[in-house]
């Protein structure tokens, strides 16, 4: 998977094409093909999320490429390895110029949400909000994993690391990573969470079944200073109460929240 489904299906191609065409002459180590289709079974049947861990599904396909380089010697004739080659080179060249062209449009991201951060004093609490992109668009600067998965949710971790604002977000799960939140920041942290859709902000209080999936949205008016909105601008219209826009890009926003 990459940024862009016309190369990801180029890659899927010579990947799986290669592997076909190779299997009968390789060399492959005991239990390799069990393994591949231990693989295979269980990647159709994991969920999404198990325990608190997420991309459970998507981590076997993974497994099951290492386990190729790791188990199996692919042998073919000179002309066979050429192309074969060819093929991975002009696969790893052209993913390699997607991902720095992504990642040079993402840098405008970057920008605009340090531009946004510059307003945020040392010690604050920031709500993150979101607001719905299309996943199924490739042009979208590395934003998304088109028809998966966007992946500018945690931009906003950035503010705890440069403005030294809190953030509800960050890892902090003990089964999972050395860090701990400490009092009274626990109260308002969802270690596993994700940013709130920014139509929930309109509820005053917010409902039971949000709190429930955005533990941090209880009494959030009281508890924190600003909300961070990555994504599209909203619609026109009004505000949630309460909030005050203060700086609006085309990726992030910053509102204040008055009280």
């Amino acid at each position: 998977m990459i940024y862009d489904l016309r190369l990801t299906i180029p890659t899927a191609i010579v990947v799986i094409g290669v592997t076909v065409l190779t299997w009968r002459a390789a060399q492959r180590a005991p239990g390799v093909l069990l393994a591949l289709v231990g693989l295979l079974v269980l990647y159709l049947v994991s969920p999404f999320a198990i325990a608190g861990g997420t991309f459970v599904d998507s981590r076997l396909p993974l497994m099951a490429a290492l386990l190729l380089f790791a188990g199996v010697a692919p042998r073919a004739s000179p002309r066979g390895a050429a192309m074969i080659a060819a093929a991975f080179a002009l696969v790893i060249v052209g993913r390699a110029g997607l991902v720095a062209y992504d990642w040079l449009g993402r840098a405008s991201d970057l920008v605009e949400l340090r531009a946004d951060l510059a307003h945020v004093p040392p010690g604050a609490n920031i709500l993150p909000a979101r607001t719905d992109i299309d996943e199924t668009q490739s042009d979208r600067f590395g934003r998304v994993l088109p028809n998966y998965s966007r992946l500018d949710d945690h931009l906003a971790a950035l503010a705890l690391i440069e403005r030294h604002a809190f953030w509800p977000l960050l890892f902090a799960d003990p089964n999972q990573q050395p860090v701990a939140v400490r009092p009274p920041y626990d109260q308002i942290a969802a270690p596993l969470g994700w940013s709130t859709p920014w139509p929930y902000l309109f509820n005053a209080p917010a409902t039971a079944a949000e709190v429930k999936l955005h533990p941090y949205l209880r009494d959030w008016r009281a508890r924190f200073d600003y909300v961070l909105l990555v994504g599209p601008k909203p619609p026109p219209g009004p505000l949630p109460a309460a909030l005050t826009l203060i700086r609006a890009g085309d990726e992030t926003s910053l509102y204040r929240i008055d009280r």
